[in-house]
């Protein structure tokens, strides 16, 4: 649905959200999972106002509590709890052994800021403006009134801020050095290719990326077929290392396979990081 340009926005306040916001959690997570950019703006076309407006209230921070953002969104049915990307994104981490507890508001683990215990994922975003998909007719800021900010596409808007933001990601990553970073695509969003931000990204020694496969079932075609990703290794002078793992849009196997795909691919990080 198109978005209203919350009142008094200007150019520098526009891309102050857009360079400094990234997500729910905190950078000292143990698991940082990156998506595109974040679901929403289908249905209310005030949206993304209100998403501002609680920025604004909690005084700008990068990362945010992911229960607390959205008590003062005050934006009906967000966060999504049962939407398909978050529930597969979820079988992954708690196989690996992140954010162990259902997916649900308590689970603090989950884009939460809660710094007690292990296993906690911060859910950031390479792109700063939610969108209910990936395809270019739902972008929703193509009115005019968003033309003056360059926002009007999706390429657009991929060419003003991604490489800024990824910049950040990759300096908040050499001085975090979170255990694993997942990632994930869809063959509609080339122009926000994460994948090719991992493999810029430089420790002091870093591995190849190596290709990893699960089997499963496709309950459509009846038969049995395999699941590639792939895994990268960052090795520090600290002697910690950091999991880099690029999967494809993991939701589509749970129509097609149930969440035996998302299980498996958590289960071999876990294999992985277990060696560490």
């Amino acid at each position: 649905m198109q978005q209203t340009v919350p009142q008094g926005l200007n150019d520098q306040s526009l891309n102050q959200y857009a360079t400094k916001f990234f997500g729910f959690g905190g950078w000292k997570a143990n698991c940082w999972l990156i998506g595109i950019e974040e679901y929403g703006a289908g249905t209310c076309p005030d949206e993304f106002c209100k998403r501002y407006k609680a920025w604004q209230t909690l005084k700008y921070p990068s990362m945010v509590d992911l229960g607390n953002y959205f008590k003062k969104c005050e934006i009906a049915g967000t966060p999504n709890w049962g939407n398909r990307t978050w529930r597969a994104m979820h079988c992954i981490c708690s196989k690996a052994g992140f954010a162990k507890d259902k997916l649900c508001p308590c689970n603090g683990r989950w884009g939460g800021t809660v710094t007690k215990g292990n296993g906690h994922v911060a859910l950031i975003e390479a792109m700063p403006f939610p969108a209910p998909s990936t395809t270019d007719q739902s972008w929703p800021y193509t009115e005019s009134k968003w033309n003056e900010f360059g926002i009007e596409s999706r390429a657009k808007c991929a060419e003003k801020f991604l490489k800024k933001r990824l910049d950040t990601l990759e300096r908040k990553f050499k001085k975090y050095k979170p255990k694993v970073v997942i990632t994930y695509g869809s063959k509609y969003a080339s122009c926000y290719d994460i994948r090719c931000w991992c493999s810029g990204i430089r420790g002091e020694l870093a591995s190849e990326w190596k290709e990893e496969s699960v089997q499963w079932n496709d309950s459509t075609s009846k038969t049995a077929k395999k699941a590639y990703f792939f895994l990268r290794e960052v090795n520090w002078k600290s002697n910690l290392k950091s999991l880099l793992v690029c999967v494809p849009q993991p939701s589509s196997y749970l129509r097609r396979g149930g969440s035996v795909v998302p299980c498996k691919i958590g289960e071999l990080i876990k294999e992985r990081l277990n060696t560490y």
